[in-house]
């Protein structure tokens, strides 16, 4: 065993009160398995390679957090992720949070969208929109209030559609009255007809 800085190496190599720096003479440097494969390079990044077809995974006191398996998904609390970026945050439920500097960092800035087991969910902390959007327009939209519009970004009652509303197979609109809001011109006429 080796030791510098230290009178009783615990490794083969062991460096105790200093930097340890690898450098190839071109500002490279490779540590490398012994069938001579990269697996850590520093250098204009920093790569970490698996050669073998298994996973790159990252722990905590011993307990896997995170992994890259060799097709390239990502796992996060799922040890064999089905897709790109597959999470599991145990029994109960897993989240994703996303934040603003401008609203905050705590756990009720922002917004979040995930699953429990009450149902799969969309939840915008924020006195701000919820909003939809098709082929980069705004489609369907949900006030700070909860009036949802259709076609509008600002609607004013519960329900606010901005277009024609097809009803197919004996559908039925409400069970009470069904009038247009005759101080506003844009909703004083309702037509029913078939089509």
């Amino acid at each position: 065993k080796v030791g510098i800085g230290t009178t009783s190496p615990g490794s083969k190599l062991h460096v105790y009160g200093g930097d340890f720096r690898l450098d190839n003479g071109a500002g490279d440097g490779f540590i490398k398995d012994a069938s001579n494969n990269d697996r850590f390079y520093f250098g204009t990044g920093t790569y970490v390679n698996s050669n073998t077809g298994g996973p790159v995974a990252f722990q905590v006191a011993g307990s896997e957090k995170m992994r890259v398996n060799y097709n390239g998904n990502v796992g996060i609390g799922v040890t064999a992720p089905q897709y790109l970026l597959h999470m599991n945050g145990g029994s109960t439920r897993t989240d994703v949070q996303v934040t603003l500097s401008g609203y905050g960092n705590g756990a009720s800035d922002g917004a979040q969208f995930g699953i429990q087991t009450g149902g799969a969910y969309i939840w915008n902390f924020e006195n701000t929109d919820l909003y939809f959007a098709t082929n980069n327009a705004r489609r369907m939209t949900i006030s700070p209030a909860g009036n949802v519009g259709i076609g509008i970004s600002n609607p004013v009652s519960k329900l606010q559609v901005e277009g024609d509303i097809a009803l197919s197979n004996n559908g039925v609109i409400g069970q009470g009255s069904i009038y247009g809001n005759a101080g506003n011109s844009s909703f004083t006429t309702l037509k029913l007809y078939d089509s």
